[in-house]
């Protein structure tokens, strides 16, 4: 990503082995420096993609990722497992256990999309379960403990991840935009 420079001088650089992260001094400055990275990247024939989230904190990590390091092994969401408990296979049982144990028996359609089922048949009432879970992990009633889905969300566009990366973000909070 060398080859993809700031266009103001009072967007600060930091990178090192793994990242390479902007940040521009104001929202506005931002819009500019989003509008360039996207246009170099669509001329170059590159597919862009964009990860939000409200707290640039954050490892990219899912919804129950972040769920389980959090509520479970009480690491935080900005850090990642030792390497130990990384490959641990207690760990990797433990996860696999809960996420079974959701989306196999506690993941349902909702009645009223069963009900939509029953008449359309190309209807697939899991991925649309799995799309509520994902969408609105606040309104699962099933199991509260474990909220969101494995997924990870991107979008194509630009305006949807700012969007995403400014819903629920609290005022002390720096919402991260990946691309």
């Amino acid at each position: 990503m060398d080859e993809f420079q700031p266009i103001k001088y009072t967007t600060v650089v930091r990178s090192n082995e793994k990242n390479w992260v902007w940040l521009p001094q104001s929202f506005k400055t931002f819009l500019i420096e989003l509008e360039h990275i996207s246009t170099k990247l669509l001329s170059s024939d590159r597919l862009i993609l964009f990860r939000w989230q409200r707290d640039s904190s954050w490892l990219i990590d899912s919804t129950i990722a972040r769920s389980l390091k959090q509520k479970w092994f009480k690491v935080p969401i900005s850090e990642q497992f030792n390497f130990a408990a990384q490959n641990s296979f207690e760990r990797h049982m433990l996860l696999s256990s809960a996420v079974l144990l959701k989306f196999r028996h506690i993941t349902v359609p909702s009645p009223g999309l069963s009900d939509l089922g029953e008449i359309h048949l190309d209807l697939d009432l899991l991925f649309d379960a799995m799309k509520r879970m994902q969408q609105y992990p606040h309104l699962e009633p099933d199991w509260h403990a474990l909220p969101g889905t494995r997924l990870i969300d991107w979008t194509s566009s630009a305006d949807i991840g700012i969007f995403f990366a400014n819903r629920g973000r609290l005022s002390d909070q720096e919402g991260a935009l990946f691309f």
